[in-house]
C-alpha cells in the first residue's frame, strides 16, 4: 500500500502478484487456508446463539416496566460474527432506544480472553462489555475514568447493574 496525502493506494505492482482467478476461487481458497468459514461447530455455535436470546429475554423482562411506561424501546436485530473456530455466523442483537440515543447489545463472540462469551453495550463511542465467567454468568465491566474498561472489576449482572450501566452509556 502507498500513501498519498494520507489516503491509501493500492499498490500496482501488489496486483499484479495476485494470480489470476475467480473471486469464488479466491474465496474458496481463503476459507480453506482459515479452516472454514461457515461455522464448524454448529451444536456449540447454537448453544451460544440460544444464551445469547437468554441474555436478550433477561435484559427484555427487567427493562419491562420502562418499556411499557414508553421510557424505552426494544428491537431485535441481527449481526454477523466472525470468530475463530466458529467462523462466521448469524447473531441476535438487542437494541435499547432511551432518550434520542439507542444502546446495542452487540455479541462480540464466545471465547474473548479470559472469558466464555462477551457481549458489548454500544452507545456512540461508548462500549461497556458485559463477559461470561466459566460459571456461565454475565459481569459487567465498568468503564474507568478514561472511559476504557477497567479489567480487574467486574460485576454480576442484575436489574440494578445493568440499569447503572445504561445510565452511564446514555448521558
Amino acid at each position: 500500500m502507498l500513501k498519498t496525502r494520507g489516503v491509501e493506494k493500492l499498490d500496482r505492482s501488489a496486483v499484479d502478484r495476485i494470480p489470476p482467478c475467480s473471486l469464488a476461487e479466491f474465496l474458496r481458497q481463503q476459507r480453506s487456508d482459515q479452516g472454514g468459514g461457515v461455522a464448524s461447530e454448529p451444536a456449540i455455535r447454537e448453544k451460544w446463539l440460544t444464551d445469547l436470546n437468554q441474555l436478550y429475554d433477561l435484559v427484555e423482562g427487567w427493562l419491562g416496566p420502562e418499556q411499557a411506561e414508553g421510557l424505552v424501546h426494544l428491537t431485535r436485530g441481527q449481526v454477523i460474527v466472525i470468530e475463530e473456530g466458529l467462523g462466521w455466523y448469524d447473531a441476535p442483537s438487542l437494541v435499547i432506544g432511551a432518550g434520542g440515543k439507542t444502546v446495542q447489545l452487540h455479541p462480540m463472540g464466545r471465547l474473548i480472553a479470559d472469558t466464555t462469551g462477551q457481549v458489548d453495550l454500544i452507545c456512540d463511542q461508548r462500549r461497556l462489555p458485559l463477559v461470561r465467567d466459566s460459571k456461565h454468568r454475565w459481569l459487567v465491566v465498568p468503564g474507568g475514568p478514561s472511559g476504557r474498561p477497567l479489567v480487574n472489576a467486574r460485576y454480576l449482572l442484575t436489574r440494578q447493574s445493568l440499569s447503572e450501566a445504561l445510565k452511564l452509556l446514555l448521558k
